[in-house]
């Protein structure tokens, strides 16, 4: 789930959510209008600017453990003016 409030001047961030089986680590890959987006692969897609603005911004997560990997995708949130 994509976390912090979707205005310019907020930082968004990933939170990974419960699993059945506990990921012994994730891999996220941010999303912009729907493309994968350059270099933004952490748990923090950093400090929403004006470049940002009325963009749709969204996040890949994968959770791997021992059994193998798994993929969601969290909600999107469109980044809007203060």
């Amino acid at each position: 789930m994509v976390v912090g409030s979707p205005i310019l001047g907020i930082n968004l961030s990933v939170n990974t959510g419960t699993w059945a089986l506990p990921p012994s680590s994730f891999d996220i890959q941010w999303y912009v209008n729907g493309t994968p987006a350059v270099g933004k692969t952490g748990f923090l897609f950093g400090l929403l600017t004006v470049l940002n603005l009325g963009q749709t911004i969204s996040a890949k997560i994968t959770a791997n453990n021992s059994v193998g990997s798994t993929e969601i995708f969290s909600n999107s949130v469109n980044i809007l003016a203060a």
